[in-house]
């Protein structure tokens, strides 16, 4: 029976403390609970100490975030704020829900929920305690979630890119990166003010060292010369047209490119 007082509490902590925004006092309640149907060796259930203080409990709940991976670099940047409602759109990339994703921070690499706000152009991963943390762009040297890949620049790595955050659709010979980015539009409707999260994406196309901004099929074409036929008839065939899909269009030529 012991044993099942037990099991059932510490279930509780682990499912239910991580998700809640007043989970300090929750965990110490928690734990203080789990002290008092402490278990001896025979199996009866023992008093509890009352020498415990809160600096015992406190020590309690740092090994229990230490358990959690709480202590991990990772987790100490500064909290997000959280942005105000808008009519259209929101301010991160693809969905508002947490992804599983991989974050290479300060050359260590973690499994983390992250998220990517493309307001303020930064990675955002999910505390085990439930808000979200902001980590210092120039520690990220890379971050994914299934399908995307996103490399940070600084000005030392490519000429004429500005430092932060781009999506790195092909690499090779030709490598694709685009830079994601969305601006908060504010409207006076009435007594309303309608926001409105706002996206823009920028196009850059690298060959040799050499950086190029691709608003147009020439852009890029231009870099392929030597097989621009070939490419030509490959993106016919697979009904794949620029004006359309830019972000298709220009994956499928660096693909095609790197790979004959």
């Amino acid at each position: 029976m012991c044993d099942n007082i037990i099991s059932i509490l510490h279930h509780w902590v682990l499912l239910l403390i991580p998700a809640s925004p007043n989970c300090k006092s929750m965990l110490k309640l928690s734990i203080l609970f789990l002290f008092i149907f402490s278990v001896n060796a025979d199996g009866q259930v023992t008093s509890f100490d009352s020498s415990l203080n809160s600096g015992g409990i406190d020590k309690a709940v740092q090994s229990y975030h230490q358990s959690l991976g709480i202590g991990e670099a990772i987790y100490n940047g500064r909290r997000h704020i959280d942005y105000l409602p808008a009519n259209v759109g929101i301010p991160y990339y693809l969905t508002k829900e947490w992804q599983q994703g991989n974050v290479s921070y300060d050359n260590i690499l973690y499994n983390a929920l992250v998220k990517y706000d493309e307001v303020a152009d930064e990675i955002l991963v999910r505390h085990p305690e439930g808000f979200a943390i902001v980590l210092f762009s120039p520690r990220v040297s890379e971050f994914s979630f299934p399908g995307h890949h996103f490399l940070y620049i600084n000005n030392d790595n490519h000429v004429g890119l500005a430092a932060g955050f781009y999506e790195q659709l092909q690499k090779g010979r030709l490598t694709i990166l685009v830079k994601r980015s969305k601006v908060v539009l504010e409207t006076v409707a009435g007594t309303a003010v309608e926001r409105k999260f706002d996206e823009s994406n920028t196009y850059y196309a690298i060959k040799d060292g050499k950086t190029y901004t691709v608003k147009k099929m020439n852009n890029v074409m231009e870099l392929v010369a030597d097989q621009k036929k070939e490419i030509q008839q490959y993106l016919k065939k697979n009904k794949v047209k620029f004006r359309k899909n830019k972000e298709l269009a220009l994956t499928r030529i660096a693909e095609y490119y790197n790979n004959h």
